[in-house]
């Protein structure tokens, strides 16, 4: 338990107090209200800042996109986005005369956020980089506000408020636009864009909270997603660097299965 001037904070370690207050259904165990307040340029009224039956609503729509078959249905977009970072330090590797030191942070974040951008926007993918883009840019801006968690301070027009404001009519201008495109196509797309659109169609709200719904959870699947993956996939290039023996385990595999003919059953089997 510690203090930020006023807020008192629990912080909690133990894995299963964490499992029973994420598996709680009281509308009272909730999230702070210090975030919605601090963080609402980035986060607004998503899945991740929301409380009660506004968290219910989003989580209902949002829960059976992300289970464990709908993600492995994704393996394929995946592979794109893999084969583009590959290509990448293949050339820089090739232009160094076979030998390169290549920092891989920015490259893996990138990958990231393409690998949900296509998962998001589908066949739009290009245009939810550039929406990836726009909330890395606001995310960087929201960390350098000054006096942070003091009361009125993020009403104050000043240099690094009205940044932040700019940065959050951007992302949400660019995301309306995106699904506005979507709307006026007539291709069925399954990805979760499509899953946000007919939850907030379904939901009977008004216009300015359809938008609102849209856009908040547009912005809260890209930060949840982008950093656990990116540091995910740097821990697992790291085991692998150190532990020569998984890298041959892992290659038999997966090129076992790349040559198998029920491929798709033992890549089930791998995932």
């Amino acid at each position: 338990m510690f203090s930020l001037f006023n807020t008192q904070i629990l912080h909690v370690n133990e894995p299963e107090i964490v499992r029973e207050i994420a598996t709680c259904t009281s509308l009272d165990l909730g999230k702070p209200s210090y975030q919605q307040r601090e963080r609402g340029p980035l986060l607004g009224h998503g899945i991740l800042t929301s409380d009660g039956a506004v968290w219910t609503h989003n989580r209902k729509i949002l829960a059976p996109v992300l289970y464990m078959d709908k993600v492995k249905g994704m393996v394929g977009l995946i592979m794109k986005s893999i084969e583009t970072l590959l290509n990448s330090w293949k050339s820089m590797i090739e232009k160094k005369g076979g030998i390169a030191d290549i920092k891989i942070d920015e490259d893996v974040r990138s990958f990231s956020g393409d690998v949900i951008s296509r998962a998001c926007f589908g066949s739009n993918y290009i245009k939810g980089e550039e929406i990836f883009l726009r909330l890395r840019a606001l995310q960087e801006a929201m960390s350098k506000k000054i006096f942070l968690g003091i009361p009125g301070m993020r009403y104050i027009p000043n240099k690094h408020n009205k940044n932040a404001w700019a940065l959050e009519k951007d992302v949400r201008n660019f995301i309306l636009k995106v699904v506005s495109d979507r709307k006026e196509s007539s291709a069925n797309e399954k990805d979760l864009l499509q899953m946000v659109l007919e939850g907030a169609k379904n939901s009977k709200l008004s216009k300015e909270a359809t938008d609102n719904f849209i856009v908040d959870n547009c912005k809260n699947i890209y930060l949840a997603g982008y950093e656990t993956t990116a540091v995910s996939a740097v821990w697992c290039l790291m085991l692998l660097a150190a532990n020569p023996d998984w890298q041959d385990r892992v290659r038999d595999e997966v090129f076992a299965t790349r040559y198998s003919k029920s491929a798709r059953k033992e890549l089930q089997m791998l995932t």
